[in-house]
This record gives C-alpha cells, structure tokens and sequence, in this order.
C-alpha cells in the first residue's frame, strides 16, 4: 500500500515538472493538458503525447494555451506515434467553435506540419485513439496517418486554414491515409463533421471495414467552395467492407475511386454543394475500376446518393488496369439503387454530369453483370439531363430495372438526357424483365430512347416504357444500328446489333373488342415474344413508341418464318391511341420445366391509329 500510495503523489509531480498538467486521480487514465503552443517546450504537445505513450490506461489530451485567438503549433520534426489510448479533445481550447447543421467549425489548434522534415502531422498507430478539433495541414506525405484499429477522427479541418475556407497549398500525398481496419472518419452529428481538402488524395483507404460519413471532401466547410485538387475518396484493392456514407465529395478530379470488392456508397452527395442543389463539378464523379459486388446507393430513404453536375461521367463502372502481375479485370456484379445522377436532390430539376465533352449520367464499360435498379421497392435510379446518353453499355450480362430515363420517377416530368436515354455498343444486356415491379421509363430524351449499334448481337428490351424521344425523323424508341428505322427483310438472317430482328406488323385494331391484329415474317420454326404498346401519337418517321405496356403473347413461327394472328391484349387499346408492337426472341433449355431465355428484340412496328 505504501508504495501504490507514493506513485499517487509522485506522478503528478512528475507531469506538472515536465510543463503538462495532469488531472488528479489514479495514473492509469490522465488528463493531460497543453499549455505552451511552442513544438518541444514544457506543456507542448509534443510533451503531452509523450507522457500519454510512457503510461497505461485511456488519457485524454486538452488544450488550454493562454491567450485568445487561433493557436498555431508549427513542427519541426515528426510528433511521437500514438500507439496508447487516448482522446485528444482540440475543442477543449477556449474560443473553439462545434460545427452546426449551420455553421462549420472553427478549431482553435492549428498544426502546422510544412517543414520538410514532416513526412505526417499525426501518426496513428494505436487503437482506441480519437482526435477531435484539430486543424492540420501541410505534411509532406499525411496530414494524418492511420495504421490502428478503432480510431475516431472527427470534427476535424484537414488540408485547410481553421476556418476551412481555403485550402493550405502543399505536396501532401494523401489528408488521411488508413491501413488499421474499424476506424470512423467523421460521425453521424454535425459536430462529428471533418473537412478534408487540398491534397492530392483527400482519403487513401488501404484497409477494409472502415467507415467514412458525414465530412465534407474537396470542398470549404460551408460547403459552398471549391477546395479540391486531386481525387476524393480512394478505396484501394485491400479496402473490402468500407461504407462511405453521407458524405459530400465535390471539386475534386475524381469524387470517389473504388478498386476493393464489397463495399457501399450510401446518402452521399458528389459534384455539388452541400444543399444539393448547385454544382461543384468533380471530373467524373464515381468511378468503380474492376471492382467487384459493390453497392452504390441503396433502396430506403436517404441511401441513395445524388451524382450530378459533375463534368464527365457521373456513374463509372470500368475494365481496371493491370497491377503489376496482377489483372484487376472488368468490375462485375456490383449495384446501383435508388440514385440521383444528374438532378438535384429533389430529382426533379436538372443539374446534369457531363458538361465537358458531353458525356454520360452512368457508363458501363467492358465489365459485366452489373444491375442498374431493381425489382425492390426503391431501387430505381432516375438518371436524367446529362449531356450525352443516360446509360451508357458496353458488356454482358448488365441488367437496367425500374429507372426513370430522362424523367422523374414518376414519368411526369422532362428531364431529357441530350443524347440516348440508353446507349449499347458491345455484350448481350437486359432492359426490363418479363415480371416484376421493374418497368424502366426511357422519355425526352434528344435522340433515341435506346440505341444498339457495334458489336451487340442480343440484347432484351421487354416491358419499358419508351415515349417522346428525339427530335428528327431519325430518333425512334428503339434503333438497331443507331441510324433510324431499319427496314425488315425476307428471311431476318442477317447481322448486326441485335441482330437487325425484324419487328412486328400490325393489321388491325379493333378497340371495340379489345384486339390487336398482326403478322411476323421472322426466322423459321423459331419462338417469340410478342408485346403491345399504345402511345397518343407515333413518331415523325411512322414509327411507334411504348407509353403504355397493353401486354404480351408468345407465339412460334412456321418452318418459312411466318405468324400471324389477333391477339386481345391484358389491357385493351382504346380509342385515339397508336399502337406498336416489339419482337423478341425466345429459346427453351432443359428437361422439363424447361427453362426459358429472352434474346434480341426488335424495333418497335409502325403505328397503327386506333
């Protein structure tokens, strides 16, 4: 007893004679406190964290430097890691501001780390580490370095002036760079809240289960300004399982990389300003390179992100490069739910990515089974005024599900996409699907609903609604080879995207019995699906569009490719509407119950008045 009871009086002693102060209590959980805003003096930080890391337990680092006003510590050399647990509270400085819902934060410490004998301004290699209030900027390779578990930064102003409203010009390499797994940057409140600006990579996530939300990324800390410089987020081939959330990512050259498999990007907000409704264009806003099983957006409320007014390509899902021997390959079976690319955060106004070049809302490029939507409730994205095409596809196996194309989610609205709504030049895709909560609505858009050109011999379009696209004689709903209505021909074996399938004839419409008369000349002995579609009017060139779906029949054509036949359609076409009709077509696989597949779809028929 008494030697545990003389360690109780002396270790105190031993902390206010090394310039910090320390609270009374037991040795095994300090507070220590910076006095002195000098780099090695007594009560400096350099001091406090050194006496941190010489003693067991949870300490907590304060700040109480004498005199009003910001407070700057300028380094000479690299502080002490941290590896023991403790809390560094820089709000605990007198005349230190929380940031609001309203009003940013304005941190009293400033950590000056520019002399080039700083390579970081926090090394974190401990776990259960949290650091808050803090400005820090200028380091040659980290503003702060994470490599523990479990660590908390937040409420922090990294890569910038306190106030957060420019950025502090540097060669850091990355703001944040992480490679401890189960760390949280930022926090759900708004006092959580860091700003990261002015690097060339703001955050460089090399480790997996991480948690990014709620900072602001490239911008000032009102979120109205344009602090970037290189990339936003970078989640790197070892970062599987990160959630980026709530987030805003914007000014930057690319807002968010992805290369790790597994992770998800929900509420954030990239290439505008923090109300979500006036751009802060990023190059491209999400690029996914040959990454796997990612999920951007979600389905419930406030899990999708808005990607708009970026000045590429809002949405990219790309071939990743090689890696030394290692082939990163195409990004494969990730999903898109519930986003905004290219409106506001209402979905309703424009604010459209690529404005440079005229580029796409989403990009689909050589990669493979990838879902753009869903049958979920929610799972929609409207993807609608970018410059160039909606959607654009280029590999196999990619499925597009309940979005609204050029419109708002409820179709009412004209929010067309300059080019295509949907735009296919290579693979075997799927537009639509025979069931389910999944019909996508592809209208006003300046050229064609969706065009299929390239090397793209058998891709589905079923149950879309498709109506008011383009402009001249040559926009159609559906155009095979992207150069206006393409003729049938005898025998329907030629080639070309989708084949060149040749589409239905309609012969009569009879409302009063609710039927649709019609003949196919297609390939012989061969099955297909049939559907109706009705619109108030038909197209400049006589061809029709779908704004109604009336329903489907299948039907199989005799050995010389011929059927005909009247059909009564689930929903009869009424009075004063044009209606058109799409082939595509069917095979059987299997033992019995056999498994059927959908193929190449035609172009919509020419209308027939009802």
């Amino acid at each position: 007893m008494l030697a545990r009871s003389r360690f109780a009086v002396i270790a105190p002693l031993v902390l206010v004679a090394l310039g910090v102060a320390a609270a009374a209590g037991s040795a095994q959980a300090a507070t220590i406190t910076v006095t002195d805003a000098s780099d090695a003096n007594a009560g400096s930080l350099r001091r406090a964290i050194e006496t941190a890391e010489q003693q067991s337990g949870h300490d907590t680092i304060k700040f109480d430097i004498p005199g009003a006003g910001l407070h700057t510590i300028t380094l000479a050399s690299d502080l002490p890691g941290l590896s023991d647990p403790v809390t560094i509270k820089g709000y605990s400085q007198p005349g230190a501001v929380r940031a609001t819902s309203t009003t940013p934060a304005e941190p009293a410490i400033e950590i000056d780390a520019g002399n080039v004998n700083v390579n970081r301004g926090l090394d974190i290699g401990g776990s259960d580490i949290e650091v808050r209030g803090l400005a820090i900027h200028t380091a040659q390779g980290a503003n702060v370095f994470i490599e523990g578990h479990d660590v908390v930064l937040a409420g922090n102003h990294l890569g910038t002036d306190p106030a957060g409203r420019d950025a502090v010009p540097a060669g850091t390499t990355c703001n944040v760079e992480i490679y401890g797994a189960g760390n949280l940057i930022g926090g759900p409140l708004d006092v959580d809240r860091n700003v990261i600006a002015g690097a060339m990579v703001e955050l460089c996530v090399r480790s997996g289960d991480n948690e990014i939300a709620n900072n602001r990324i490239g911008t000032s800390a009102d979120g109205t300004g344009d602090l970037g410089h290189g990339n936003g987020v970078e989640l790197h081939l070892g970062a599987s399982g990160s959630l980026v959330r709530d987030n805003l990512v914007s000014g930057l050259a690319v807002g968010i990389e992805v290369r790790g498999d597994g992770n998800t990007l929900q509420g954030n907000r990239v290439g505008t300003d923090a109300d979500g409704t006036a751009a802060i264009p990023n190059g491209t806003g999400v690029n996914v390179e040959g990454a796997d099983e990612n999920t951007i957006g979600g389905t419930l409320p406030g899990e999708g992100n808005v990607i708009s007014g970026n000045a590429y390509e809002g949405l990219q899902l790309e071939r990743g490069d090689d890696v030394g021997y290692e082939e990163i390959g195409p990004a494969v079976g990730n999903r898109v739910l519930g986003n905004l690319i290219g409106t506001d955060r209402s979905g309703a106004v424009p604010l459209g990515n690529g404005s440079t070049f005229g580029l796409q809302g989403i990009v689909i490029n050589a990669s493979d089974t990838n879902t753009i939507g869903g049958h979920e409730p929610g799972a929609g994205n409207v993807i609608a005024a970018n410059t160039g095409d909606g959607l654009d596809i280029s590999g196999t196996g990619n499925v597009v599900l309940g979005n609204a194309i050029g419109t708002n989610m409820d179709g009412a609205l004209g929010l067309g996409n300059g080019r295509n709504g949907v735009h296919i030049t290579a693979g075997e895709n799927d537009i639509g699907a025979e069931a389910g909560a999944s019909m996508n609505t592809i209208a006003y858009n300046g050229e064609d609903g969706v065009a299929i050109e390239g090397t793209a011999p058998a891709n589905t379009l079923v149950r879309n609604l498709i109506f008011v696209n383009g402009t001249s004689t040559d926009d159609v709903g559906i155009d095979l080879d992207a150069d206006g209505v393409t003729a049938n021909d005898g025998d329907d074996v030629d080639s070309g995207p989708n084949d060149l399938l040749n589409h239905p004839l309609i012969t009569a419409v009879d409302t009063a019995a609710g039927t649709v008369g019609w003949t196919l000349d297609g390939l012989e002995s061969t099955n297909y699906r049939l559907e109706f579609y009705a619109s108030p009017f038909c197209d400049g060139s006589g061809s029709g569009e779908g704004q109604h779906y009336l329903g489907y029949v299948n039907v199989n054509t005799n050995s010389k490719g011929w059927v005909r036949g009247t059909t009564a359609t689930a929903t009869p076409p009424a009075t004063g509407d044009h209606v058109t009709m799409t082939a595509t077509r069917r095979t059987f696989t299997g033992l019995l119950p056999l498994t059927t597949a959908l193929h190449e779809t035609s172009e919509f028929s020419p209308c027939e008045a009802a």
